[in-house]
């Protein structure tokens, strides 16, 4: 019996990146993720890990190209180092993944070469080490090191400037919401590892999302690191971690066989389980709670008690007030009807805690959107609780015929033909309950609005970002303006963008004419001046990046055509023509570029 959830796999991934600053080295961090002796140039500095065990398999991948040394890891992470020259440069990215115990070993390379495609799509040098150290449960726990170069290889080495493309794959592009590319790169992987469990035949998968995420009322587990596990292989002693560790597993365990044993005993008797469950919330509180504190007075008023986090309770009462209890930051929450249960719940409990009276504060309802349709039933209710959480909502509860939803500071609470606002009023809050309302409130989205005329001012400008229409709401002379004020920007920098976009493009199209990767030139004057350089000229700008190359596209345009008009009066010289090209091209910006023959 597994301490996982059923039809759950071990899923861990965390990326690293290896920088001077920190003391590090690339050739004493390949050398102990494979298990060899590598000598640091730079250093002057030899690194032998060769005892070191539970080392599977080890392998380099190189991008099409790339030159021969770089299957030699010391002549890999040697020229790696050589090529930068900061102080605080960074020398590799680390992505260490785990492997489930479903996968078998003779399948581990597989997985891994096809999952790391789009790095070697970027030009990355890819060196891998899979090891397979040994559990506190006695099994094996797989995982692989995957060190990436940070800059892109070619025929003659390394490039010049850091791989951007790379950079994207772990940030993102400018402007992406930070954390939210390595969530895209969590998930890619974990669709890798399910595709090898089924191509297995494993029925456990990966979820790269949190227990949290999930609504799972698990607390994860604490890591433990192979050298914590060599330490009580010496001494026979578990560490604190290692009980903690597993005191968690062995709780998991039997709450695995018990949920085994109720899902048999329903199966065989076909009769629901029917347990206490005002008692299991009362024993909840009772965990969570000062013993001091007397419960008697809730103990039928208690509707709903979340627990999921371990730093925060959660208690819905009958007359629909809530208290929320954060025990980390010691604040405590109400929100609801202004006389529920749950203000005096609240100041019991921050008595019993020992907390000031200042520490409990009252989320006011601060605003209602209404929409057509219908409340949510019983089973709707998981359906728009799951439609939360894939708009990137993490703590999402579903209460009787409703979801609470936590937008930082605000609390939502979703009837399904209703929204409600709890506590402050932000520009997230606002902006989930317009997506809620250009999802869920009919086609063409229709909705009415009750609250502060800011609330109402800042509902109807998003709105209008969202294609929703608000009933009943005529917004003033400064909202209108606002709203048109911001569609000329955007205008603006549509086209702006636009400008930009088209002059990379071509900017992409000189330099795959000057690599001769097309045939036909972008324009016929640029075709002139390319053709007329040396091969020397051709292969920089060849390497260039596109924003080196656009601000000289109009003084490249002007030159090709002055090329062309005297190609005769130059005699089809070549020699002459290229230095025409060169001293005329404007000389700034261009010599990096195609400097002086």
């Amino acid at each position: 019996m597994t301490s996982l959830p059923p039809g759950a796999a071990l899923y861990h991934l965390d990326v690293k990146i290896g920088q001077r600053s920190a003391g590090k080295s690339a050739l004493a961090a390949a050398a102990y993720r494979a298990g060899q002796r590598l000598y640091d140039e730079r250093l002057g500095r030899e690194y032998d890990y060769t005892r070191k065990r539970n080392i599977v398999d080890t392998f380099v991948l190189a991008p099409p190209g790339a030159p021969d040394w770089c299957q030699n890891r010391a002549a890999l992470w040697n020229a790696a180092e050589a090529a930068e020259r900061r102080k605080d440069a960074t020398i590799w990215r680390e992505v260490e993944v785990s492997i489930p115990r479903d996968l078998p070993r003779d399948q581990w390379r597989q997985l891994v070469e096809g999952a790391v495609a789009p790095y070697l799509a970027c030009g990355c040098v890819v060196d891998v080490a899979l090891h397979a150290p040994q559990g506190a449960d006695g099994g094996e726990n797989g995982h692989a090191h995957i060190l990436l170069t940070t800059r892109a290889i070619g025929p003659d080495g390394f490039a010049a400037k850091k791989n951007s493309s790379l950079e994207e794959i772990f940030r993102g592009p400018k402007g992406t919401p930070h954390g939210e590319a390595l969530r895209i790169e969590r998930a890619r992987w974990a669709d890798a590892i399910n595709s090898a469990l089924r191509a297995a035949e494993s029925n456990r998968r990966v979820d790269a999302r949190s227990y949290a995420e999930r609504g799972v009322d698990r607390a994860a587990e604490p890591t433990m690191g192979e050298r914590d596990a060599r330490r009580y292989a010496r001494n026979r002693r578990p560490s604190a971690r290692q009980r903690h560790v597993g005191a968690l597993r062995a709780l998991h365990k039997i709450e695995n066989q018990i949920l085994e044993m109720e899902c048999n005993m329903v199966k065989e008797t076909k009769i629901p389980y029917a347990g206490s469950r005002q008692k299991v919330k009362l024993e909840l509180l009772r965990e969570r709670l000062p013993p001091d504190l007397d419960l008697s007075p809730y103990k039928d008023a208690v509707y709903m008690v979340d627990v999921r986090d371990q730093n925060r309770t959660r208690i819905q009462l009958r007359d629909d007030s809530w208290v929320e209890i954060d025990h980390k930051a010691e604040r405590i929450k109400t929100w609801g009807p202004a006389h529920g249960g749950a203000v005096r719940f609240a100041d019991a409990t921050a008595d019993a805690l020992g907390w000031q009276r200042d520490t409990v504060t009252r989320l006011p309802t601060s605003a209602r959107t209404l929409g057509p349709g219908r409340r949510l039933d019983a089973d709707a209710v998981k359906t728009r609780a799951e439609w939360w959480r894939e708009q990137g909502f993490a703590d999402v509860t579903v209460t009787g015929h409703r979801v609470l939803v936590a937008v930082g500071p605000s609390r939502l609470i979703d009837f399904g033909d209703k929204c409600e606002l709890h506590g402050p009023i932000t520009e997230d809050a606002v902006r989930a309950m317009v997506t809620n309302a250009a999802t869920n409130y009919g086609t063409p989205p229709r909705a009415r609005t009750w609250g502060s005329p800011e609330f109402r001012a800042m509902y109807w400008l998003e709105a209008q970002r969202q294609g929703v229409t608000v009933v009943d709401y005529e917004p003033p002379e400064h909202v209108r303006a606002a709203w048109e004020a911001e569609q000329a920007k955007t205008a603006r920098a549509g086209a702006a963008v636009a400008a930009v976009s088209s002059k990379a493009d071509l900017a992409r199209a000189v330099r795959a004419f000057a690599a001769g990767d097309v045939e036909k030139p972008p324009t016929p004057a640029l075709g002139a001046v390319i053709d007329a350089l040396t091969p020397d000229q051709r292969a920089r700008i060849a390497r260039a990046e596109p924003y080196e190359i656009v601000p000289q596209l109009a003084g490249l345009q002007q030159r090709g055509a002055a090329l062309i008009a005297d190609q005769q009066s130059a005699g089809d010289r070549p020699e002459a023509l290229a230095e025409h090209a060169v001293e005329t091209v404007a000389p700034a910006a261009v010599t990096a570029l195609v400097p002086r023959p």
